[in-house]
């Protein structure tokens, strides 16, 4: 999650004047919630997704996303072990290439600074 948002898991805040932190939502809420839109969950993780990742294939970055939410699953018996991670993300990467050396131009997400709704056909 860290990776696609290029956000912090957790923000904190200093109080003014002392060394409380207070907490502000986590990555992993917002995550969530983002990929928890039924009608358009990959519109909305674009409103989260880093702007530096605007050249990678946009169905690549919703695999990747999915997989995160699959390993933060609240029930620890349905989250992938590292040898499954490994495997879908070499499965991300194999499609991405396959599809990039197809259609090079096709399905990039566009993010724009004020209108992140804008894509790509």
């Amino acid at each position: 999650m860290e990776l696609l948002t290029g956000q912090p898991a957790l923000n904190r805040n200093a109080g003014s004047g002392t060394v409380q932190y207070t907490e502000h939502r986590s990555l992993v809420d917002l995550m969530l919630s983002a990929l928890g839109d039924d009608d358009n969950p990959l519109l909305e993780l674009t409103k989260v997704i880093d702007p530096n990742l605007v050249k990678y294939h946009k169905d690549s970055l919703f695999q990747m996303a999915i997989l995160s939410k699959d390993c933060v699953d609240d029930d620890w018996k349905r989250r992938p072990d590292m040898g499954k991670v490994v495997l879908r993300l070499s499965y991300i990467l194999a499609c991405t290439i396959q599809g990039e050396a197809k259609d090079p131009d096709h399905r990039y997400l566009t993010l724009l600074a004020n209108d992140s709704s804008q894509q790509t056909p």
